[in-house]
């Protein structure tokens, strides 16, 4: 079951055009981190959908991935789910359990509805302070609906924000 089913009463899909390929962009300055090693199993088992995450090294901005519009923004603004035209439904999730910190460490530079480009700032957060609270950094890139695409890790180790990372083609279509 993808994410926009499980999320569709929280919010809407989205149809819009239907390309062969869809390049996501990495949300961070960080290490490439394969989902399976991720230290919780809703993210590594790909309980929510199939992905990709990155430890972030440096600055703490999560940046938007791909052209789209934000659906929801966690409150405790830890995580976001958004939505590409082409339909693509993801979750970016800042860390590990780090909902237990209830926005502490967190802000939002989006709000619900908004329409964001490829690099722009989604949210900021003290990495410095978060990792002191001993809390682990590595921050899960889901799709939702990955049932939907091929997937395609397009880049390893490090890797700077606005990189090309995950590459999506369409099953039933070629690229």
């Amino acid at each position: 079951m993808s994410l926009g089913a499980k999320l569709k009463g929280l919010f809407g899909g989205g149809a819009g055009t239907k390309s062969k390929e869809i390049v996501l962009s990495s949300p961070l300055t960080g290490r490439v981190i394969p989902l399976e090693e991720v230290r919780d199993e809703t993210f590594a088992l790909r309980i929510l959908g199939d992905g990709v995450a990155v430890c972030p090294l440096g600055k703490g901005e999560l940046r938007a991935p791909v052209d789209g519009r934000v659906e929801q923004v966690f409150d405790s603004h830890h995580a976001l789910t958004m939505i590409t035209a082409d339909g693509v439904e993801l979750l970016l999730h800042v860390g590990i359990d780090t909902v237990e910190l209830g926005g502490k460490h967190f802000e939002p530079r989006i709000k619900e509805g908004d329409a964001v480009k490829a690099g722009d700032v989604l949210l900021n957060f003290d990495t410095e302070a978060i990792r002191a609270a001993g809390y682990d950094l590595t921050t899960p890139m889901v799709v939702g609906n990955s049932d939907e695409y091929e997937m395609r890790v397009i880049a390893s180790g490090d890797v700077g924000a606005g990189m090309p990372l995950l590459k999506l083609i369409r099953k039933g279509r070629k690229a």
